[in-house]
C-alpha cells in the first residue's frame, strides 16, 4: 500500500451535505508521483454525489499548499482548515477552478 485516505459525514459541521476528508496519508517514498492527487481526486468523485462541500483539517503547511493547489480554500473554524464546494463548475478531474 502507497497511500490510503477517507470521506465521511463531518461530525463537526452541523450542516447537512458536508463530507469530510480524512487521514489522507502517502508513503514517504511514494511522494511527489501523484498517488495524493488521485486518492483525493477518487475520493471527491465519490463525494461528488452525496455532499455539498467537503472539509478538512490539517497541521503542516505542505499539507496546506497541496489542498489549495486542489481548490481547496483556508477556512478560520475550531474543526476545519478548509473547504472546497462542490459543483458543476467548482473543481474537475485536473484539481483546477
Amino acid at each position: 500500500m502507497l497511500g490510503i485516505g477517507g470521506l465521511n459525514v463531518d461530525p463537526y459541521a452541523g450542516a447537512a451535505g458536508t463530507g469530510r476528508l480524512r487521514r489522507l496519508y502517502v508513503m514517504p517514498e511514494a511522494r511527489r508521483q501523484r498517488i495524493g492527487l488521485r486518492l483525493v481526486m477518487a475520493l471527491l468523485e465519490r463525494a461528488w454525489p452525496v455532499f455539498e462541500r467537503v472539509r478538512l483539517s490539517t497541521d503542516t503547511a505542505a499539507a496546506a499548499r497541496f489542498y489549495e493547489r486542489l481548490g481547496f480554500a483556508p477556512v478560520t473554524a475550531p474543526d476545519a482548515t478548509h473547504i472546497l464546494v462542490l459543483g458543476a463548475d467548482a473543481i474537475n478531474i485536473t484539481g483546477s477552478r
